[in-house]
């Protein structure tokens, strides 16, 4: 699945992310609009569960961190158990769990 016409920008943030954790589930948007699906992402930091909805847009940008490079990925390509890094575009929606936009989303092999 192609996620976009156009590639969004696929360089690193450099801020910290806004939330870092594994997905739990990934789900396909199911009708038109500027959404491609959502992602379960789950923190078991501490002794405290933190999950998040995390919608992803077309202005999403979905990239696999390789060494000190990025590639860039397609959103078929997220699989549940795998880290990711989160950086957010818009303010919470709901309290629990937090459902909020994706600017960018990072695959990594680690936390």
């Amino acid at each position: 699945m192609q996620c976009c016409s156009s590639p969004p920008n696929t360089e690193r943030l450099d801020s910290e992310p806004d939330f870092v954790g594994f997905i739990t589930a990934v789900e396909p948007a199911s009708g038109p609009g500027d959404a491609i699906g959502q992602v379960a992402v789950e923190s078991h930091a501490g002794k405290m569960v933190r999950r998040h909805i995390v919608r992803v847009t077309k202005q999403t940008a979905i990239v696999r961190m390789e060494g000190e490079t990025t590639r860039p990925l397609d959103f078929g390509s997220l699989r549940p158990k795998e880290w990711v890094k989160v950086w957010f575009s818009n303010p919470v929606k709901k309290p629990y769990p937090l459902q909020l936009t994706a600017r960018q989303l990072m695959v990594t092999d680690r936390p």
